[in-house]
């Protein structure tokens, strides 16, 4: 992805914090619980944790483990918002920062974590960065939410391909299943970490109108949609006249890599 695009999307995240706050929704606890049968962390570990936002996952890992967290995030609306989130946790400190120009001592941390964010990272650094500050049996665990619906709604596939969007069925499954794919081939071949552990979660939660289209507002290539704010308004109506309320299909993937040895 070009540098142009990265900002884009680290800025257009930053704009949209407070719908952020409201509609994203915590991560599966079963993945959690998943990561401590492979290593369990305390209160003396050291995680970092990469493209925190407003402290969803950060709150789910300080709660599960209890160690001190370092959560790096270039946005500052989103860091705020996580302060806010999290104000009481003394073992959390936040770093309002790109992870490119974050610096840390070398095999200082005992685990990097990134929740639906690692795809914003820097191919050319994550790894090699991620790497050089894990100590040397340190753990790799990125995750992320795919969001679809689970019916094939005839007038709400027709919404979508009205916009030029991908529709929430068919389409969008498959197109969650090729970032998917590309994104465990990706850990398994940068040349710095090897894949141990892998799983994915399923759940349905459902979401008012409004929630759903704050939901909506905080997928990036969202705001580059032509209509967007009028697809936005066909789709909350959609909602309405069909009860109010849209069951969300999430799928959460789990990717959890070791350090290669030193060559």
């Amino acid at each position: 992805m070009p540098e142009s695009d990265f900002e884009f999307s680290r800025q257009s995240f930053d704009a949209v914090s407070q719908e952020y706050k409201d509609a994203r929704p915590e991560y599966d606890s079963r993945l959690f619980e998943y990561i401590d049968s492979v290593r369990h962390f305390t209160k003396e570990s050291r995680i970092l944790e990469l493209g925190a936002g407003t402290g969803i996952a950060t709150k789910q890992i300080s709660d599960t483990w209890h160690s001190s967290i370092t959560a790096v995030e270039p946005g500052t609306h989103l860091t705020a918002e996580a302060q806010t989130r999290l104000a009481g946790y003394t073992n959390i400190n936040f770093v309002t920062s790109t992870f490119e120009s974050f610096e840390a001592e070398e095999k200082s941390f005992d685990a990097v974590f990134s929740a639906t964010a690692f795809h914003w990272l820097d191919p050319a650094v994550k790894y090699r960065k991620s790497s050089a500050l894990l100590k040397d049996d340190g753990l790799l665990a990125v995750f992320w939410n795919y969001y679809g619906r689970d019916d094939t709604e005839t007038d709400m596939q027709k919404l979508y391909e009205k916009y030029g969007m991908a529709a929430p069925g068919t389409d969008m499954r498959r197109l969650q299943q090729e970032k998917m794919k590309n994104r465990r081939k990706e850990l398994e071949t940068n040349g710095y970490f090897h894949l141990v552990n892998e799983a994915l979660f399923n759940r349905n939660i459902p979401y008012t109108a409004s929630r759903y289209i704050n939901l909506l507002k905080t997928f990036s290539d969202h705001s580059r949609v032509p209509g967007i704010n009028s697809f936005y308004e066909e789709v909350f109506n959609f909602i309405e006249n069909s009860g109010g309320i849209i069951n969300v299909r999430i799928t959460a993937q789990l990717e959890i890599a070791a350090k290669n040895a030193a060559t």
